[in-house]
């Protein structure tokens, strides 16, 4: 019997739940045209069989011997790896099943959370504060180069290319009109970063001028129109991502945070959204702060934006990128078949070190959940509140991030833009026009 389509994984069987789920990822994103099975030891002896050695002392292989690390981290943080990845090495040794599991589980934040400490999509609050590891699609650097190996070592493993690569241009659509609220937050915002300019008082200055601005004038948020024309142009259809106002969700912590608009009573906003929806645009639901640890008021909340359109709602993102590990990916299973909530708020990059859609790990279960996360890469305020006094060109950082994962196999990512800010308020649409332009279908 011949073994020469199917590459064998010899590991010890504690390891198979989380070494399985990141080998299926491995073969989905690179597209494996063979059968992988994890096995304690090879079905025979007397033939050259594909096989990798995970972790196992006196293998036979003397080239795809993996080294394990008895799935520890290391307290001097991720590295960088010659061929650039990031991830956790001892001693000159890289483990990389369980590197890419760490990047995709994003184990770190889970553990930090059960600890207390939540990171709620924040990177500096991130256990290992390494700005640079995001910057990289690590995971899909490691299974490049595990492709590599397999196919050098063993030609009857085969690998298919890779589907066209795939942005999902979206927009979170908080404000249809300006809101004391909002008035409050942003111009709150636009001083702080005033004083951070400080001691460079013509860029304070010009800052704080801004802030008054804000709170003073009143543009329209009414901009569906043009973001339309714009996707039209270059051939794209992008996701919306609606709020709806359940009535369970109330509170001064809602009325600040949240968007004011109520889809269910809005006959304008239904008709303008039913008419894009019938155009080809997708609609999504835009989850309220405390749907994300309220698993309820997050189906009360699809149940009413599905009502109020007619139509099913599938996709989701959370509001402000609120995300509780213990609650939302469990939700999110329930009532959705994607989530573009895995991304950063202050940083652009690649938070589970991924530029293709992939399934979320369930720690509780420890096994993977069944909908598919979207990882989003860049967002307005990445590039022009988060950082806003830096000294690096966040544009040119955000368009090589998306080049990089334009770069990798099976490629799919999401770029979200809030729709006011085409306004006279913020104008900060030039970047998501240049990625139209230069990753649209025309």
């Amino acid at each position: 019997m011949t073994h020469n389509n199917t590459l064998f994984v010899v590991s010890e069987s504690h390891n198979w739940p989380w070494l399985n789920y990141v080998l299926e990822e491995f073969s989905r994103i690179q597209s494996a045209d063979f059968e992988i099975k994890i096995v304690e030891d090879l079905p025979s002896k007397e033939e050259a069989i594909p096989c990798v050695f995970y972790g196992v002392r006196n293998s036979e292989s003397s080239f795809l011997n993996i080294p394990c690390h008895a799935h520890a981290r290391f307290p001097s943080g991720m590295k960088e790896h010659s061929r650039g990845f990031f991830g956790y090495e001892a001693k000159g040794e890289w483990d990389l099943f369980w590197n890419a599991f760490l990047h995709l589980s994003r184990k770190e934040e889970y553990d930090a959370e059960l600890s207390g400490k939540r990171v709620r999509s924040y990177r500096n609050l991130h256990p290992d504060n390494n700005g640079q590891r995001y910057l990289t699609p690590s995971v899909n650097l490691i299974f490049d180069w595990l492709e590599e190996l397999l196919t050098t070592h063993y030609p009857s493993l085969q690998f298919k290319p890779g589907a066209k690569p795939n942005i999902e241009f979206s927009h979170d659509l908080d404000y249809i009109k300006k809101t004391i609220q909002l008035r409050l937050k942003q111009s709150v915002f636009n001083a702080f970063n005033a004083v951070k300019a400080l001691p460079n008082f013509k860029k304070a200055g010009s800052k704080a001028a801004r802030a008054f601005r804000f709170l003073t004038q009143t543009p329209s948020y009414w901009c569906f129109n043009y973001w339309l024309e714009k996707e039209r142009e270059y051939g794209v259809n992008s996701v919306f991502y609606v709020y709806a106002d359940a009535p369970k969700n109330k509170g001064f912590r809602s009325w600040l945070i949240d968007p004011s608009y109520q889809i269910s009573t809005n006959k304008r906003l239904q008709d303008q959204l039913k008419a894009m929806h019938q155009d080809g645009w997708e609609i999504g639901l835009h989850g309220s702060f405390a749907s994300a640890e309220n698993p309820s008021l997050l189906k009360a909340e699809k149940e009413i934006l599905e009502h109020a359109l007619g139509i099913p709602v599938t996709k989701t993102r959370q509001h402000w990128l609120n995300y509780t590990e213990q609650i939302t990916p469990f939700v999110h299973q329930e009532l959705f078949k994607q989530d573009s909530t895995i991304g950063w708020n202050d940083q652009v990059g690649f938070r589970a070190g991924v530029a293709s859609r992939y399934r979320p790990w369930n720690h509780k279960e420890n096994r993977p959940f069944d909908y598919w996360v979207l990882p989003q890469v860049v967002m307005d305020s990445n590039l022009f509140d988060y950082a806003d006094n830096s000294s690096i060109d966040v544009f040119d950082q955000a368009k090589t991030v998306v080049a990089k994962a334009m770069s990798c196999k099976n490629a799919a990512i999401s770029i979200s833009w809030h729709p006011r800010t085409c306004s006279s308020d913020y104008n900060w649409q030039n970047p998501y026009l240049e990625f139209l332009k230069a990753y649209g279908n025309k």
